[in-house]
């Protein structure tokens, strides 16, 4: 059974709209899934229930606590062989789906990633200064954190369950970079891990909040490297 976490924060009009189509392609795979969307303190009040099946479920945080609490959440709430997460606004073109399924069920593949920066992606950056920070922020990462993964922030990630469960069991990061300590406790506790390519429909976001996220993530590297040295994800 695959069971497909989504994350979601003030998107549901994507969700709707992407939410049919997603089942679709999941019902195509020929295997029993479930949909876990997560609801991390949305202001839209929209009833989204009205939109479920019966394959699908819907957790709700009391308030913003961050897309890795949400994803987290979803993780340990999910009952499939296999887990993957991806961004509840859908910025992938869903082909990824059924590659990302088909290689996950591999005998030497724990973790598979999403990778924007692969020849065979298709990623247009939405600004300068975004491609600029996302330039740093990589080089950082792929040097002194999680060597040799370049695009540890694509929002797309698949697992088998198990290591799923080990992974996330140990996350101590709620916000935006917790997928740079995802990999890195995946790497440290030698999961096998995969890249796949990914086609971006469309990637928005404030400068602002990119300078934030900036911010936020060397602070968190060095609170991982803590983590770390501390036995925290032994």
């Amino acid at each position: 059974m695959i069971s497909f976490v989504l994350p979601v924060y003030n998107c549901y009009d994507k969700l709707i709209l992407k939410l049919p189509e997603l089942i679709r392609i999941l019902q195509g795979v020929n295997i029993r899934y479930e949909i876990i969307i997560v609801d991390d303190g949305s202001q839209q009040k929209e009833d989204i229930k009205i939109y479920l099946n019966q394959n699908c479920k819907l957790l709700i945080n009391q308030r913003n606590y961050g897309k890795g609490y949400s994803v987290t959440r979803g993780i340990m709430a999910a009952s499939g062989d296999y887990i993957i997460f991806m961004d509840g606004d859908f910025p992938f073109d869903l082909e990824v789906i059924e590659r990302l399924y088909n290689k996950i069920q591999q005998p030497d593949i724990d973790m598979i990633i999403g990778d924007r920066t692969m020849p065979a992606s298709s990623y247009r950056q939405a600004s300068m200064l975004r491609y600029a920070g996302s330039k740093v922020i990589s080089f950082i990462v792929s040097h002194f954190v999680t060597k040799g993964y370049y695009d540890t922030q694509c929002g797309i990630k698949g697992f088998k369950k198990n290591a799923a469960k080990d992974i996330f069991s140990r996350l101590t990061i709620d916000g935006f970079s917790f997928d740079v300590e995802v990999i890195f406790i995946a790497i440290k506790r030698k999961y096998r891990i995969e890249r796949i390519a990914v086609v971006v429909k469309k990637q928005l976001s404030s400068n602002v909040i990119i300078v934030l996220h900036g911010i936020e993530m060397v602070i968190n590297f060095i609170r991982i490297e803590i983590n770390y040295r501390l036995g925290k994800y032994n």
